[in-house]
């Protein structure tokens, strides 16, 4: 069985798949620019959580210079994450939870928001008259 078929078996995502082409598990391992396929792939192949969720940390510490000065829920989210890491409880978990939601919603908006800078209800309204 090749590793395409492999990822096909586990369900990899399609672009992946197309990507892995006839490359071999090593030469996807060492070639491969995505950290989330490699991640989820060590998720699959049955890496402990434990060393999943301090990966996602540290790539996701690499983007908090992108983060505006004063939001901190970015980091936070990592922080309890990096503390459930150290020590998975269900009190550790939670709190990871929490604070990955609360990141995410922050981000969320912040994004809703650039996008409705970007284009007014009034554009909107004439794409949509468009299709009339």
């Amino acid at each position: 069985m090749t590793f395409k078929d492999q990822l096909v078996t586990l369900r990899a995502c399609p672009d992946a798949v197309q990507w892995v082409g006839k490359r071999t598990a090593k030469q996807a391992w060492a070639e491969c620019e995505r950290a989330n396929w490699l991640i989820w792939w060590l998720g699959k192949i049955g890496l402990p959580q434990t060393r999943l969720v301090k990966l996602a940390c540290l790539c996701a510490r690499t983007t908090l210079k992108y983060v505006p000065k004063g939001e901190d829920k970015p980091r936070k989210a990592i922080e309890a994450a990096e503390a459930w890491v150290k020590n998975p409880t269900k009190e550790n978990r939670k709190a990871a939870g929490d604070a990955w939601v609360a990141a995410r919603d922050a981000a969320h908006r912040k994004m809703c928001n650039l996008i409705r800078t970007e284009i007014s209800w009034d554009e909107v309204m004439k794409v949509l008259r468009g299709r009339e």
